[in-house]
């Protein structure tokens, strides 16, 4: 039987967990940083993640297509990446690379929902 497809409850639920782990954290990864292009990345990442996040919802979240799905386990394994980096408390360094990669998924799912749209 195959796997069922997300929802748009379920996408708006993961990208608000990304931002959400974003703005929650921003204070302690900020504190954290060692130089000033770490900090950059941690403000940068809480942007790109509002930005998919808004982007998604005003692209609306109910199309189906491939690509979205894709787009939205990608998401789903990199949040989880971060969680588990946030658990074993890695260092800054790997965490921003795992940041980054969920939030760059983020915006891949905006991107993907977008052409959707367009294509409608």
């Amino acid at each position: 039987m195959p796997k069922a497809k997300s929802s748009a409850s379920d996408r708006q639920a993961e990208l608000r967990k990304n931002y959400l782990q974003a703005i929650e954290n921003r204070e302690s990864d900020l504190a954290d940083t060692k130089s000033d292009e770490e900090a950059f990345v941690v403000l940068a990442n809480v942007s790109a993640a509002r930005d998919a996040l808004l982007r998604s919802v005003r692209a609306g979240l109910s199309s189906n297509a491939d690509q979205i799905e894709k787009a939205f386990k990608a998401l789903q394994a990199a949040n989880q990446n971060v969680e588990e980096g946030r658990r074993r408390a890695e260092k800054l360094v790997v965490l921003l690379n795992k940041l980054t990669s969920a939030t760059s998924s983020a915006a891949d799912l905006a991107k993907a929902l977008e052409r959707a749209k367009k294509d409608k």
